[in-house]
C-alpha cells in the first residue's frame, strides 16, 4: 500500500494543489477579517478582485475578436471569461485592470 493513500492524501500533486489553493481562496478573507492569520500569510494574501472583462470590453466599444487581436489574448479565453466557465488568474487579472485604466497605450506598446 502507497504510504500517502494510507494517510489520507489522495489524488495527483494538481489535485492537491487545487484543493489547497481553493480552501485559501475561500477562507483567506475569513481569517484576515478576524486576525487569525499569521504575518507572514497576510503578506502572501492579494486583494485582487476578478475583473468583469465583458464591462472592461464593452466601455472600450470593442467586439470580441477586435479586443482579443489588440491586447493579444486568445478569443476562446476571452470568451470562456465572459461567459463564466474560467477566471482570469492573478496576472490576467492585473493585465485587465490596466487595459481598463489605460487602453490606448496599452494597444500602443503592443503594436509597437
Amino acid at each position: 500500500m502507497n504510504a500517502r493513500r494510507a494517510i489520507g492524501q489522495t489524488g495527483s500533486r494538481a489535485e492537491r494543489s487545487n484543493r489547497r489553493i481553493a480552501y485559501c481562496r475561500e477562507f483567506a478573507p475569513l481569517r484576515l477579517r478576524y486576525g487569525t492569520m499569521s504575518p507572514d500569510e497576510k503578506r502572501r494574501v492579494q486583494a485582487l478582485g476578478v475583473p468583469d472583462v465583458r464591462a472592461i470590453r464593452q466601455g472600450l466599444r470593442m467586439s470580441q475578436e477586435k479586443f482579443a487581436v489588440t491586447y493579444r489574448i486568445p478569443l476562446s479565453t476571452l470568451k470562456n471569461w465572459e461567459q463564466g466557465r474560467r477566471h482570469p488568474d492573478a496576472p490576467a487579472a492585473a493585465y485587465l485592470q490596466v487595459i481598463s485604466r489605460r487602453p490606448v497605450e496599452i494597444g500602443e506598446a503592443l503594436n509597437e
